[in-house]
């Protein structure tokens, strides 16, 4: 099982629902869930939505640090890759400008999630965000950036924690087979098949390049 941990986000629906098209049972649920109810659920994995607010907004919806504990994966999306950032030590900060509407994304390591594409490659995701990652922990990789976010996905890759500054789960251009496969190469994200857990049935992945 899949547990989507919402901020508020319009898109929230859409994560869930291509989850469910690859057949892996989700349940979504306020940010706030307490940990105790998390660990009764016992997901495979953590996905963190977006959000309206900004991650410095007075008030801003909080994770408790404790959910990082769990031995899971996460992935966290706009608003919830600031989470995840924060929590491990990284920098955000107010974006020059608010990215919202497409964008063109360049690939800087084509691993975990961006397997399949070649290193600088360019493909066109949906980006919805006023902030950005300005420093992430130093064993950290950058896998994207944009002209606008300098760091557009990473990964802690001995922890397995995963962000991205866009949203998932729109198609893009229909030209090409090459895909976003936004998971990564361990077992807690695949299916019983070994089919990659994130991808609806039907389409290579949650975003198409």
């Amino acid at each position: 099982m899949i547990l989507v941990l919402d901020f508020g986000s319009q898109y929230t629906q859409l994560i869930a629902r291509r989850i469910r098209e690859a057949h892996v049972y989700c349940e979504i649920h306020p940010f706030n869930l307490p940990l105790e109810k998390i660990e009764a659920l016992k997901p495979e994995g953590i996905v963190l939505s977006g959000g309206p607010a900004s991650v410095y907004q007075e008030n801003a919806p909080r994770l408790k640090d404790d959910i990082f504990r769990l031995p899971l994966p996460f992935l966290g999306i706009c608003y919830g890759m600031g989470m995840i950032n924060l929590a491990a030590g990284g920098e955000i900060a107010k974006a020059d400008q608010r990215e919202y509407g497409h964008a063109d994304l360049t690939i800087d390591d084509n691993g975990d999630l961006f397997y399949g594409f070649l290193p600088e490659s360019v493909t066109r995701v949906w980006m919805s965000h006023g902030d950005k990652m300005t420093t992430i922990p130093k064993d950290w990789t950058v896998l994207a950036h944009s002209a606008n976010s300098p760091i557009a996905a990473f990964v802690d890759p001995e922890r397995r924690l995963f962000g991205v500054q866009f949203q998932i789960g729109f198609s893009q251009q229909k030209s090409s087979t090459d895909t976003i496969a936004v998971t990564p190469d361990n077992e807690p994200f695949r299916n019983n098949d070994g089919s990659l857990l994130f991808r609806p049935a039907g389409h290579g992945a949650l975003i198409e390049n």
